[in-house]
């Protein structure tokens, strides 16, 4: 409860401080810069995995966790930028 709480204050004060057209910039250039890596991941992956060993699917793994984060602070990037609070990934 007191976790969530200051975990949403303190994106609140971080997202203020960023002015909305740089936040809508910046979704935009995260959101880019992750399909590039994903693209080029995702091969590397397959290739990787293709060998079926762990250390394979462990690689893969560890390749899609910061693309998912960078195109989910991306989209959190580009959603503070409307006046709907509804609207909101976090």
């Amino acid at each position: 409860m007191i976790g969530e709480l200051l975990f949403d204050w303190v994106t609140e004060f971080i997202l203020d401080l960023i002015p909305k057209r740089i936040r809508k910039v910046a979704g935009i250039i995260l959101i880019i810069i992750g399909i590039v890596i994903s693209l080029i991941a995702i091969p590397f992956s397959l290739l990787i995995g293709a060998e079926d060993t762990d250390a394979g699917l462990l690689i893969a793994i560890l390749l899609a966790i910061p693309i998912v984060f960078i195109f989910l602070a991306g989209f959190v990037l580009i959603l503070s930028t409307k006046d709907n609070r509804s609207m909101r990934i976090i």
